[in-house]
């Protein structure tokens, strides 16, 4: 039985050894694994913006990297999803590296058909999760998230009540001040402001458009105006505000006076 044993012995020895050299080399590689970021960047495709990052991994260490995948996703401040994206890579072999290109596209007409997003300035958050396996068998996980700034394309957009002015003796001349400024850097606010005034019976007396371009942080300070029949314009008004924007038209809103 001593002869058994002593192999059995020796047996968990060797095991043991051996697994505690794999630790340490495990150990030791991984920090010979090198991620170089590059800066991201940008292009547009109609209304969307492709986010692309070049990146370069090198595996200086002992031991193969697996099923490296990159996940990526962009959250609006009230938890909904805008857009995701993953990229997969495969095996990294020891003493080798690769270039990478991980891109994320998200669409404005997905962002913007949400009011808040229009007028008000905000935070996106981008969640970064990295998934590997080392040596195939040892899984890793890391994560990073980055907050990103929004600003609103109509930015404290903002009107005044219509002023009428006699005109002739059947019409009323009327203006409507309209001002906002472009805060969103990812694109210029162009497209067409489209303006409905109703009298106190819900009937539409003024119907005006002004074309709109408007240059990130710079100011738009416009002015509707037209004629309408003086039997038209009496009463509580309201004025009501759209936006039409390539193929899209955001709004009415409804703007009490």
């Amino acid at each position: 039985m001593k002869v058994p044993l002593r192999a059995l012995s020796w047996a968990i020895r060797f095991f043991w050894i051996f697994t505690l050299a794999f630790v340490i080399t495990c150990a030791y590689s991984a920090t010979c694994i090198k991620f170089d970021f590059s800066e991201p960047h940008s292009s547009f495709d109609g209304a969307c913006i492709l986010v692309t990052w070049p990146m370069a991994i090198a595996n200086d260490g002992y031991y193969a990297i697996a099923n490296l995948t990159m996940r990526t996703e962009i959250v609006g401040n009230g938890g909904e999803e805008f857009a995701s994206s993953h990229t997969s890579v495969g095996t990294v072999h020891p003493h080798q590296e690769i270039e990478v290109l991980h891109s994320i596209s998200f669409c404005m007409n997905e962002i913007l058909v949400q009011d808040q997003y229009l007028f008000d300035d905000s935070e996106f958050t981008l969640y970064s999760t990295t998934s590997l396996d080392y040596a195939r068998i040892i899984p890793f996980e890391f994560g990073t998230d980055t907050m990103i700034p929004w600003g609103a394309p109509l930015f404290n957009l903002s009107t005044s009540s219509p002023l009428y002015s006699p005109f002739n003796a059947s019409h009323v001349q009327f203006t409507v001040p309209i001002s906002f400024q472009n805060h969103c850097p990812y694109f210029n606010t162009s497209g067409t402001l489209r303006l409905e005034v109703q009298n106190s019976d819900g009937l539409v007396t003024v119907v005006d458009r002004l074309p709109v371009y408007v240059p990130y942080m710079e100011n738009f300070d416009g002015v509707f105006s037209g004629f309408v029949d003086r039997s038209m314009t009496g009463g509580a008004d309201s004025v009501h505000i759209s936006w039409e924007a390539a193929d899209r038209t955001y709004g009415p809103w409804e703007i009490e006076n």
